[in-house]
């Protein structure tokens, strides 16, 4: 296979123009003798057709991939990935945990893969608002992948599931954490705003106050829920403040 030139077609799907990847890895196919680098083409293409929408058509190719391949580890993933865009929740749950269990292998053949996995199980839980389940797979991807802004992102979600478990303790370090991510980032805001949650309820006031001040100054602005509850926050740590104040001058 031309190596190069495979790269190149996975730059491309890297920097979101899944049609042009799409036709190169085609073309790439089309030339390619060797059945397991043809294999690997017609997956990454059903990787492409995936994130282009084009689900029945991508569905349709996995289809006819799994009949040729022997050793599946990566079809058995993108199968799960592509249940997952099909909105058969429960269907893919069950697969990313059959891939987990059926290829344990690849923990050390390909790391990142499996952090993958892991990633989007805990994911899938997490949006399910089943956070205690959503804590295992999650700490198991941040220990697996070496990519800093996956392991923000990951520790970001490890102290939401903590938080919403009510173990705020848990949570506070790996908010911490998950600020180390560009201030840009939406979860950037959303995790100085639970780390104001755990600072009131320790009484840290002034470290309270900072936090909810720091995500209404980088929130989404239309995110107007959000804006309520910080301001409303807010409200209550400057009373809380004012109070502190008041009791050490008397």
């Amino acid at each position: 296979m031309d190596h190069e030139r495979f790269m190149r077609a996975m730059e491309l799907r890297d920097q979101g123009k899944e049609e042009d990847a799409l036709r190169e890895l085609e073309a790439l196919a089309n030339v390619t003798p060797d059945p397991d680098d043809k294999a690997s083409l017609e997956l990454n293409q059903i990787t492409c057709l995936r994130r282009l929408g084009r689900l029945q058509e991508a569905r349709q190719r996995l289809g006819a991939a799994m009949r040729t391949l022997t050793n599946p580890p990566y079809a058995d993933f993108i199968d799960a990935c592509l249940s997952v865009s099909e909105g058969q929740i429960e269907e893919a749950l069950q697969k990313l945990r059959a891939f987990l269990q059926n290829h344990i292998g690849m923990r050390l053949i390909d790391p990142e893969l499996y952090s993958d996995a892991q990633e989007r199980l805990g994911l899938l839980l997490y949006q399910m608002r089943r956070f205690p389940d959503a804590i295992g797979p999650l700490e198991q991807a941040l220990t697996l992948t070496k990519d800093d802004a996956i392991r923000r992102r990951l520790c970001y979600y490890i102290g939401s599931s903590n938080f919403e478990c009510g173990d705020f303790q848990a949570a506070e370090p790996r908010f911490a954490e998950s600020l180390l991510l560009d201030r840009r980032d939406p979860l950037w805001a959303q995790a100085q705003y639970y780390l104001g949650h755990i600072y009131f309820k320790k009484g840290a006031y002034f470290k309270a106050q900072r936090a909810f001040g720091l995500c209404e100054c980088f929130m989404d602005d239309s995110d107007t829920r959000l804006k309520e509850e910080v301001l409303s926050w807010l409200a209550a740590t400057r009373h809380k403040l004012s109070e502190h104040s008041e009791s050490r001058s008397q």
